[in-house]
């Protein structure tokens, strides 16, 4: 190692003029050595913002739309074992409605949808209560009655991660349904929401910086001792393979829904 050093000092050498040893690298103060260092990190935050500000503000991210996509045929009960509907299961409100896929929301009981979560909530709060919704199909507006029923959903939290109990089990909360998914839009974004993505994706690498100790701590549980694997812990690239197969090999692959997450993707 100590041969390797001389060698490169020597041959930095050959760049510097006379006169000017005193402006080699390891002979800078340290504070300048940090700023220099710095250079590098600092130039790929500045790239983040152009990068992000490209794709944010030219082309868009994928949202969810006031335009329905999917209709279930019947609703389900998350905590039931069950994935698809049975003979005598009654028509979810949706399609009973006759809504179809394609129609656009516009107003309930007179108030104007401007986002699907809005509307949502708004379902969500109204199990057995009948729901004045105004859609728009094939350029002409109609209107149907939307009466929501009581069902079970995962809960998550803020962030969109599924709430668990004490034993780790997984939390169920009954609210309004009707059985439909919203289709996805591309929505190009303002500037000023450039500085928000750079800054959460910051975050949520520090976060997986921070917490991959942990994380190979429990491979190594799990590949050497009795734990169970984590389903959501680091794979190799043979399982981001597999991953990645499957996904494509889906004919009718969902679109990611809310923002853009992630600046560097690791495979967890």
């Amino acid at each position: 190692m100590a041969g390797l050093v001389d060698e490169a000092r020597a041959a930095s050498a050959e760049t510097i003029t006379q006169g000017e040893d005193h402006r080699t690298f390891y002979r800078l103060p340290v504070w300048k050595k940090i700023v220099i260092m710095f250079g590098g990190p600092f130039m790929n935050l500045l790239l983040a913002f152009v990068f992000f500000g490209i794709v944010l503000v030219g082309f868009g991210v994928p949202q969810s739309s006031t335009t329905l996509g999917q209709l279930s045929v019947c609703l389900v009960p998350a905590s039931s074992g069950a994935k698809d509907c049975a003979a005598g299961d009654p028509a979810a409100p949706a399609a009973a409605a006759g809504l179809r896929p394609g129609d656009r929301l516009i107003e309930v009981d007179g108030a104007p949808v401007d986002e699907w979560e809005q509307f949502r909530t708004l379902v969500s709060e109204s199990p057995g209560k009948d729901l004045r919704v105004l859609i728009e199909r094939d350029g002409a507006e109609q209107t149907v009655q939307l009466t929501p029923v009581a069902n079970e959903r995962l809960k998550v939290d803020a962030a969109g991660k599924a709430v668990t109990d004490a034993n780790g089990d997984p939390v169920y909360e009954t609210v309004g349904m009707i059985g439909a998914t919203p289709a996805s839009e591309v929505v190009q974004q303002p500037i000023t929401a450039v500085p928000g993505f750079v800054g959460e994706n910051i975050q949520n690498v520090a976060g997986v910086i921070v917490r991959l100790p942990q994380r190979m701590v429990d491979i190594w549980n799990a590949a050497f001792g009795s734990e169970a694997r984590d389903p959501n812990g680091p794979i190799s690239v043979v399982g981001v393979g597999r991953i990645a197969g499957e996904i494509v090999s889906i004919e009718d692959a969902p679109l990611p829904r809310g923002r853009v997450r992630c600046l560097v993707c690791l495979a967890r």
